[in-house]
């Protein structure tokens, strides 16, 4: 349709630029897939999201990982930490925000960064990575004049009280991804995001109000591992798989 392929093609110009992340995995001889899945300088596949650590998978993985590490700075989002303990950047003057919109808030894996962290590590980062990109898209998209149209429709399609919810469960229902649609679910559950943010007083904040919630939205994910919103969506590789679109 339209719109997902709007979204999309806005969405290439983050994720594909990063050759160590979207290049596709090489044919693999047949052999032991999980200790194909540790090589990841042969690129990342979606299925490994579920093989490595053998016998567990990736979410039984970051889930111990959340749950026994000690040396998270006060106050720092588990996301953030999770890429500065992994390397992502060796610049020491400028913090890791991955729980903020923006192409440059939350900095690209490198190739080194694959080459030197464990597998289960270089999952982590990527997933990361690829959910921070991926909202900023969306924002961004829907700052755009195509996204304007579709929140003012949105809008006009309510009564009263107004919400920012509905409008975005709408558009998020039209790009269909297996992303989006997750995201969906999430934003219908009682997501501990303020309430009074998702209500749109007036057409004229309708965009705002909107843009502002998928920011809320992403803070949550990369803050509240233990509400599960982070996993359900990195279920089955789909943060993985989004970033050969």
């Amino acid at each position: 349709m339209l719109l997902q392929s709007v979204f999309y093609l806005t969405a290439s110009l983050y994720l594909c630029s990063a050759t160590p992340l979207t290049s596709p995995p090489q044919t693999l001889v047949p052999r032991d897939a999980v200790t194909d899945c540790q090589n990841v300088t042969l690129g990342l596949n979606a299925s490994c999201w579920d093989l490595i650590p053998r016998g567990t998978g990736m979410e039984s993985w970051l889930n111990t990982w959340n749950s026994t590490t000690t040396t998270c700075e006060p106050g720092e989002r588990w996301a953030n930490c999770f890429m500065r303990q992994a390397g992502v950047t060796t610049n020491t003057t400028t913090s890791i925000r991955c729980d903020l919109i923006g192409p440059n808030t939350c900095p690209e894996p490198s190739i080194d960064v694959f080459e030197s962290a464990s597998a289960e590590a270089s999952y982590g980062v990527a997933s990361i990575w690829a959910l921070q990109q991926y909202m900023t898209t969306l924002y961004q998209f829907l700052e755009g004049d195509q996204g304007l149209s579709l929140i003012n429709t949105g809008f006009l399609n309510q009564t009263a009280p107004r919400s920012a919810k509905t409008i975005l469960v709408n558009i998020l229902d039209e790009i269909g991804d297996p992303v989006a649609t997750q995201l969906t679910t999430i934003i219908g559950s009682p997501v501990p995001i303020k309430q009074g943010s998702f209500i749109i007083p007036t057409q004229a904040q309708a965009q705002q109000i909107v843009g502002q919630t998928v920011g809320n939205l992403l803070q949550w994910l990369m803050t509240d591992w233990l509400e599960g919103g982070f996993t359900a969506l990195a279920i089955e590789g789909n943060l993985i798989s989004i970033l050969g679109d």
